[in-house]
């Protein structure tokens, strides 16, 4: 039973709210998230199992659409704090070689099987788990891991009784609404997360 009483569509005003005040997108698709399962939080007091350092969810391969990585480069860059920077690029520099060996091998299944590459991950720590066991993107995650949660502790990626995907409804509306939104920039599809670092540490003459 949800307590915060909204409607996708008051869900879609409020968020139009939000980017007429000058925010950008993807922070305000965020913000709003954060801010209604705050409430739903406080009203029900439901608590979930995940918490800094149960990190079971992120070992597999996390995609992203192309506007929720700009949001994600922009805070590589300009918000991360050095240190953290530094120790994601040698996580990635670690991680990049078996990727891009892997890909090169299986790129035409992968087109033809999206959920190849998920197949073939599962169980590989995402390049943002930091040594410490907490996402170092965690202020611009993506949907699909703010849209995870577990109300017991996980003992499986796959399958796990009481883990749900979109717990709230508002985490649907979200997914829909940046979807939409990426096809209308004529971007279509998801990207891995892995192979989205390989192309920024390119660009900034790391690889």
């Amino acid at each position: 039973m949800i307590s915060v009483e909204m409607t996708e569509a008051e869900f879609v005003e409020q968020l139009l709210l939000l980017t007429t005040e000058g925010r950008p997108f993807i922070p305000s698709v965020y913000s709003l998230l954060d801010k209604l399962t705050a409430e739903e939080i406080a009203k029900t007091g439901r608590q979930f199992a995940c918490h800094e350092g149960c990190s079971f969810c992120c070992h597999q391969m996390v995609v992203c659409t192309e506007i929720e990585w700009q949001a994600i480069q922009d805070y590589i860059l300009a918000e991360m704090p050095f240190r953290a920077r530094n120790e994601l690029f040698k996580r990635a520099k670690r991680a990049l070689p078996e990727w891009r060996h892997w890909l090169a091998q299986n790129e035409v299944k992968s087109q033809q099987d999206p959920f190849h590459v998920y197949k073939a991950w599962m169980g590989k720590p995402c390049v943002f788990l930091n040594e410490q066991g907490g996402c170092s993107i965690y202020p611009v995650r993506t949907i699909d891991c703010r849209s995870v949660a577990s109300d017991v502790q996980c003992t499986k990626l796959v399958r796990q009784e009481n883990a749900h995907r979109f717990a709230f409804p508002w985490h649907q509306w979200a997914n829909n609404l940046i979807l939409d939104e990426q096809r209308a920039k004529s971007f279509m599809g998801v990207t891995p997360l892995l192979h989205m670092m390989d192309v920024l540490m390119s660009k900034m003459g790391k690889r």
